[in-house]
Order: structure tokens, then C-alpha cells, then sequence
């Protein structure tokens, strides 16, 4: 997505500094570095966990106080670029 759209559809949508859901999909050895990233970056609100069924991969959704949609941006693409990270939403 384009990043000045990306940054407008943020700003409609969401009031900042806020809180903000973070949701990916990563390898079940990748979620503490995950983890670690965002609580460098933000104050963590609330982070839950759901395996897979073999275990293998992490549904992560992580709530953090964010400061404004180009930190959600910028956010997004640190985390997309971790090794073992599939998807991010």
C-alpha cells in the first residue's frame, strides 16, 4: 500500500497517541525476539499467543500505546524484515 494512503487511512481510523493492535503470524522461535522488538519501541498493553496446532507458528496480537501512524508504519516494516516473521496485519 502506497505510504502516504497507508498513513491516511491510520489517521481516520485511529486516534493517536493511542493504543494500537499489531497482528502477525510468526515462527514459533521468532516470537520472543518479536516480543522484544515492540517493548523496545513501545510500552506494551497486552500481548496474547496462539500456537498452531503443531506448534510450529504464533498468532501474535500485541495492543501497544503508540505516538502517531508513522510509528505504526515504521513498526510494521522493522518487524516484517525479522527473520521467521510470515505475515503481518
Amino acid at each position: 500500500m502506497e505510504h502516504d494512503r497507508a498513513l491516511a487511512l491510520l489517521r481516520e481510523h485511529h486516534s493517536f497517541p493511542g493504543a494500537f493492535t499489531f497482528r502477525f503470524v510468526v515462527r514459533s522461535e521468532t516470537v520472543d525476539h518479536v516480543h522484544t522488538r515492540l517493548a523496545e519501541r513501545w510500552e506494551i498493553v497486552s500481548i496474547d499467543r496462539v500456537p498452531s496446532r503443531a506448534g510450529r507458528f504464533v498468532s501474535l496480537r500485541a495492543t501497544v500505546l503508540v505516538q502517531d501512524a508513522e510509528g505504526v508504519l515504521l513498526t510494521y516494516a522493522e518487524i516484517s524484515s525479522i527473520e521467521g516473521v510470515l505475515t503481518s496485519m
